[in-house]
């Protein structure tokens, strides 16, 4: 391992519990949100676009996830991402006005853009380099089970239900809490050469154009089908409950699949001819 092997299990342990918590939060508010939005006889098109908003967040973000970490460091990036999902949460209690929810929308986008990248990265610096895959498989397993168990617990608690906004910002504090245990990580070997920002994102299109495809196309069903599903299910007539439920069965495959093909990935001799 890159660190002491005591350091590293305490980085993996504290980036796959955090992630574990604040992402049940956040598949709990997003389809929340959405819900109580129809609720109030908002139109189809403006709950679209508040759907997107977040996405947008992400979007704006992801070419500058890097050169931000860069800047400032991997730990505080990942402390301020969770700080931020936090504040928003809270936020989301305080206020009905639409506006300040897109706003608020937008900056959960932003924060989950970056904790998502960074969170990424440090499970690659922690875990042993042949077991990679493994490792990798083992963490986008844990996040599919979030698209199961966040909405699955929305649907449980109530959308009606005032303690469900609370649960959320209970499970984004805790998250945070647990991502402050994460050990410091040493300086990359590269960080005077490394291309970041959008310059890094060119420079991964051209050197891997097909990896690079397939995580946009990937992404682009993950994300937006997820997405849509709770408008999608109101639409054909189902319940609040119902609509929410979907997201949670679109996480299924994730589950099923991720550390398979991650442990595939690590038989190959050449490894990285294995996980292209």
């Amino acid at each position: 391992m890159s660190q002491s092997d005591a350091g590293a299990r305490l980085g993996l342990l504290s980036i796959f519990g955090s992630t574990f918590l604040e992402l049940i939060g956040y598949f709990m508010l997003s389809p929340l949100l959405l819900l109580r939005l129809k609720g109030a006889d908002v139109s189809t098109t403006v709950a679209g676009l508040f759907v997107a908003t977040g996405w947008l967040g992400i979007f704006l973000m992801t070419p500058f996830a890097s050169t931000v970490a860069h800047r400032y460091g991997r730990r505080p990036c990942m402390w301020f991402a969770g700080a931020l999902l936090t504040i928003c949460a809270v936020l989301f209690t305080l206020t009905q006005q639409l506006p300040l929810w897109f706003a608020l929308n937008l900056l959960s986008g932003i924060a989950m853009s970056l904790r998502w990248v960074l969170a990424e990265a440090l499970i690659a610096e922690f875990c042993p380099p042949e077991q990679r895959g493994r490792y990798v498989g083992i963490f986008q397993t844990l996040v599919s089970t979030t698209f199961i168990i966040g909405p699955a617990t929305m649907v449980w608690m109530g959308t009606d239900n005032p303690m469900t906004l609370w649960t959320i910002i209970v499970l984004s504090a805790l998250g945070f809490g647990w991502t402050l245990a994460i050990p410091k990580v040493p300086a990359a070997t590269d960080t005077d050469t490394a291309h970041v920002g959008l310059r890094g994102l060119w420079h991964a299109l051209v050197s891997h154009p097909i990896i690079m495809l397939a995580g946009f196309v990937g992404g682009f069903f993950e994300t937006g089908v997820t997405s849509i599903l709770p408008l999608y299910g109101l639409a054909l007539g189902l319940t609040a409950s119902a609509a929410a439920v979907m997201v949670s069965v679109s996480g299924l495959g994730g589950v099923i699949i991720m550390l398979p093909a991650g442990m595939v990935a690590d038989r190959f001799a050449d490894q990285a001819r294995g996980r292209r």
